[in-house]
């Protein structure tokens, strides 16, 4: 026999399985778009893939252009998806390519954006899983449900999803970066606080914004530290926030100072 509460929770289960199907889909679907063979072309043979996303084409470009791990080639953003794209290049056995010109073969380009957009449809996907145990940890498994909705079917997420740029992997790096401050405030354990840090150099290392993170852990920090306000601001800048701020630099630190220096060098300083 199914007691109610059991068969409540085998439904919100259900749902979620659904919700986290739904929002695969919608990321996993098309990821070859640009490609067109011969059949759809006027002359015979013509087999072709056209690039729609300049961003997508130049980080792609960048990941293939790494010739040493600590010197990632200078892009607009941070170097996080080209470590993330190169790893999966050398998981998958494509190697050897230095940029998309040497490709030769347009199947050999789109089997390349392939690897790389499924990165950032997973990412994307990720995402809403982060969302919903963030729903659901400041309020219900429903407000957790309904954010991984939300968050799953959202028009422009899922676009994102379907091409090879940072956008993704921020919003997940971020997303995981709040979940982590939420379960360090409301815990005692100081593993979330240095897991905050990490995720939040991490989110800097794709996007330098990320660091607007340390602003939200400051004020964590200071909502569960007692006493006046100076005792509470001298807490805040100690301990657990020191932890945060060291993950944050060493994690930032590891994706970013090469990248600066060879800008320096570049410039002639």
């Amino acid at each position: 026999m199914i007691f109610p509460r059991s068969a409540g929770v085998w439904a919100h289960v259900a749902c979620l399985a659904v919700v986290l199907c739904l929002g695969a889909s919608l990321r996993l679907n098309d990821l070859s778009k640009g490609w067109i063979d011969s059949s759809d072309t006027l002359r015979e043979g013509g087999e072709a893939f056209h690039r729609f996303h300049p961003d997508e084409a130049t980080l792609i470009d960048a990941a293939l252009e790494f010739e040493h791990p600590l010197d990632p080639p200078i892009t607009v953003y941070g170097a996080v998806p080209l470590y993330l794209l190169r790893l999966a290049l050398w998981g998958s056995g494509q190697q050897g390519m230095e940029s998309l010109d040497e490709l030769g073969a347009p199947s050999r380009e789109r089997d390349l954006f392939i690897l790389a957009r499924s990165l950032a449809a997973i990412a994307s996907w990720l995402a809403v899983g982060l969302a919903y145990f963030t729903g659901r940890l400041l309020c219900t498994r429903e407000a957790g449900l309904l954010a991984a909705l939300f968050t799953a079917t959202a028009p422009i997420a899922v676009q994102q999803a379907h091409s090879y740029t940072v956008d993704s992997i921020f919003t997940t790096l971020t997303t995981a970066a709040i979940l982590s401050l939420i379960i360090s405030h409301r815990g005692k354990s100081l593993l979330p606080w240095i897991l905050s840090g990490v995720l939040i150099g991490l989110s800097a290392a794709t996007r330098l914004v990320g660091l607007a993170l340390i602003v939200p852990a400051f004020l964590a920090q200071m909502t569960g530290a007692t006493g006046s306000v100076t005792e509470r601001l001298r807490k805040a800048l100690n301990g657990r926030l020191a932890l945060v701020s060291t993950g944050t630099s060493l994690s930032t630190w590891a994706f970013l100072k090469s990248r600066y220096r060879t800008s320096a060098v570049w410039a002639g300083t």
